[in-house]
């Protein structure tokens, strides 16, 4: 895939998750059964996006950190 399309679908996800957290908030004020499951259960999805994301990124700033200390060789050369 494609890194743009990646990055759709992890804010995308990231996105609802969110969603979830709030709106089981706002049932879990109202005192509804369950709630609180599914509160978890969007903290617990947007931990592991955060995770994925994380991951994501540190690959990309090494990858650019290679790019930036071979311009440098070559400017030294």
């Amino acid at each position: 895939m494609h890194k743009k399309t990646i990055d759709t679908i992890l804010s995308i996800l990231m996105g609802i998750s969110a969603l979830i957290m709030v709106i089981s908030a706002a049932c879990r004020i109202l005192h509804y059964t369950d709630a609180i499951i599914y509160f978890h259960s969007g903290v617990a999805l947007y931990i592991f996006l955060s995770a994925i994301e994380s991951i994501r990124l540190h690959k990309e700033i090494k990858s650019l950190k290679k790019i930036i200390e071979n311009t440098d060789n070559e400017k030294l050369d």
